[in-house]
């Protein structure tokens, strides 16, 4: 994200691999299994039974992922001085 003022920049800088606690494996082993068996369910029409296997089968693992964290922020200071106008 990037915010500021005249004069001077502030970008909030992001990572996808920081999070609270280590680094951990969240792939679903029993994605693959499950996929047919919901794309079937969806032919026949039965949505609430496809929708169910998917959220058990295909969800990542744990459901409740850890608390993302913000690497920091970085300013950039232009070095403008005086009166700014628009």
């Amino acid at each position: 994200m990037i915010s500021g003022r005249p004069g001077a920049e502030l970008l909030s800088l992001d990572e996808d691999s920081i999070w609270s606690g280590g680094p951990m494996n969240r792939k679903n082993p029993t994605t693959l299994a499950t996929l047919p068996i919901v794309r079937d369910l969806l032919d026949q029409g039965r949505i609430i039974e496809a929708s169910r296997r998917l959220l058990g089968g295909m969800s990542a693992t744990p459901i409740s992922p850890r608390a993302y964290q913000p690497l920091g922020d970085l300013t950039l200071d232009f070095g403008h001085s005086g009166n700014i106008t628009d």
